[in-house]
């Protein structure tokens, strides 16, 4: 849901997430869209990703995370939604928890990683 929540955001509303991925700057919207295109061809339990496609998949579900409570990008989501809040906060809320899950378990087990250290802080750094 997260991936598919930043595709949408990327083609209905580009300058914001085009702002966040040039922030971040490892990796920019073709490697989104080949790492999705994997995802969505290769539906599996586990997808085997390279360092870069963990943190970019990490960005992602941050970014889609935020984006349920930024003002714009929330209003997008909603129309998305077809305006119903029920639908839209179950939405919301699974991918707050997938977010959750994922937050602790990468900061458990790849804190380690300098790679992934840079990013947390350049998310946060965003995020501010």
């Amino acid at each position: 849901m997260s991936m598919v929540t930043f595709e949408l955001l990327l083609e209905k509303n580009p300058a914001p997430v085009g702002f966040y991925i040039r922030k971040l700057g490892f990796f920019d919207q073709k490697d989104f869209h080949n790492l999705n295109d994997r995802i969505q061809l290769h539906p599996k339990p586990q997808v085997p990703m390279n360092e870069k496609h963990f943190l970019m998949f990490y960005a992602v579900i941050r970014y889609s995370c935020r984006a349920f409570y930024d003002k714009d990008e929330k209003h997008l989501l909603f129309e998305y939604a077809r305006e119903i809040p029920d639908e839209f906060n179950g939405i919301r809320d699974k991918v707050q928890s997938f977010s959750d899950v994922v937050t602790e378990k990468f900061k458990r087990e790849y804190i380690n990683l300098k790679s992934f250290k840079v990013l947390l802080q350049k998310i946060e750094d965003f995020e501010k």
